[in-house]
């Protein structure tokens, strides 16, 4: 499949979250051709049997993870049968609207627009702590919920600690105004505006 030709898919709406079995059955088990998105996006696995594909790289599904796929990311999800999990996305306008900086996004690594794009296993401590959170997010989605939008951003930057906390990032790396973050941070949005034009480090 030529990569030029995969379709770029935009948000509907700047958060989104619904239950991967309901996908399951409204698609009729399915599966998706290879896309991209112009959003975030993030698989709340509990079981899963298939594989998701990011960035043509497969990561087969266990118990117990959390995917991420950053906006432009080519991938695809392919299950056997009806799993069992959450699936969110959520728009750069989403985190400017909720004051949440993009440096935050960047920072805590969980979303690697370059390069190997694993899964984050999670203990059963942590899953039960991410699950209550996205119950939450659910209960926040009725659209005349007032401050729905504020409510859904506080629990995202939650959903997104935790998962920091259980990755073996140095947290050293979380400090937004250290010179390594900061040269990091740049140089990735330079490589993402730039990589049709600029081929070499040097011009970086």
């Amino acid at each position: 499949m030529e990569f030029y030709k995969i379709e770029r898919r935009k948000p509907s709406s700047d958060f989104y979250l619904e239950r991967m079995g309901a996908i399951y059955d409204r698609t009729r088990g399915k599966t998706d051709v290879p896309h991209r998105h112009d959003y975030y996006t993030v698989l709340f696995i509990e079981a899963a049997r298939g594989s998701h594909v990011i960035d043509f790289k497969t990561y087969p599904f266990h118990k117990s993870e959390v995917h991420f796929v950053s906006p432009g990311q080519v991938h695809q999800v392919a299950v056997t049968e009806k799993p069992l999990g959450w699936v969110f996305t959520f728009s750069k306008d989403f985190l400017v609207e909720n004051n949440i900086p993009e440096s935050f996004i960047s920072n805590i690594n969980l979303f690697r627009p370059f390069g190997d794009c694993p899964p984050l296993r999670i203990d059963t401590d942590t899953f039960d702590r991410l699950l209550r959170i996205v119950q939450e997010m659910e209960s926040c989605l009725p659209m005349e919920l007032t401050y729905r939008s504020r409510a859904l951003g506080a629990l995202l930057q939650l959903f997104l600690i935790y998962c920091n906390n259980s990755s073996s990032l140095d947290t050293t790396q979380l400090d937004e105004e250290s010179p390594g973050v900061c040269i990091l941070r740049d140089f990735k949005k330079l490589v993402e505006h730039k990589y049709t034009e600029w081929h070499k480090v040097n011009d970086y």
